[in-house]
């Protein structure tokens, strides 16, 4: 009987750690954008950012009972849905949501891409890139439904921005992404 009951512990141990298939699957990356940064004094201003684009990678999945009726990304005001037919479609693969800057809250760096007073000229020992972690949130929500039921599934997540110090005085503020994907 106590090998039996050992056996049985085993079983639903080895059992809990494989993946439930009769789970919901809510998961996704993003890339880190750019955003270049003039020289600017040493005071504590607040920086605005220009407009960032976020490329997403999204991996949703229903329960066996359940099929994916609508998924949505949503960062700051901007939002984008898709219906059953772009998910079966293949469409959560490369998902772009450029946010505007004006939606996008000020940042405040101290001693990056600064200025020196009387010079004009930036502090050679300040950084040239600086990664902001967390500057926006990323919120997604999956909705699948059966013929008796629907269920959602909700996932959410900070997104990072890389600042370049852009010494050439290109004011373009334009960004760009990175290669390197950080796992939301």
């Amino acid at each position: 009987m106590e090998k039996q009951c050992f056996a049985l512990s085993c079983a639903l141990a080895v059992l809990s750690t494989m993946p439930a298939s009769a789970e919901m699957l809510l998961k996704f990356s993003a890339d880190t954008p750019t955003a270049n940064v003039l020289p600017r004094s040493r005071e504590r201003a607040p920086l605005q950012l220009p407009d960032l684009e976020y490329q997403f990678r999204i991996d949703a999945a229903c329960r066996e009972s359940l099929s994916p009726v609508s998924l949505s990304v949503a960062v700051a005001d901007t939002r984008r849905t898709f219906n059953a037919k772009q998910i079966d479609d293949g469409a959560l693969q490369d998902v772009r949501l450029v946010i505007p800057a004006s939606q996008i809250a000020p940042v405040v760096i101290a001693d990056f891409c600064v200025v020196e007073s009387d010079t004009g000229n930036t502090n050679p020992a300040a950084p040239s890139s600086l990664t902001v972690h967390a500057a926006l949130s990323a919120q997604a929500s999956l909705l699948c439904a059966g013929e008796e039921n629907r269920s959602m599934k909700y996932a959410s997540a900070g997104l990072d921005v890389v600042l370049v110090c852009d010494l050439s005085g290109d004011e373009s503020g334009q960004s760009a992404a990175q290669q390197n994907p950080v796992e939301l």
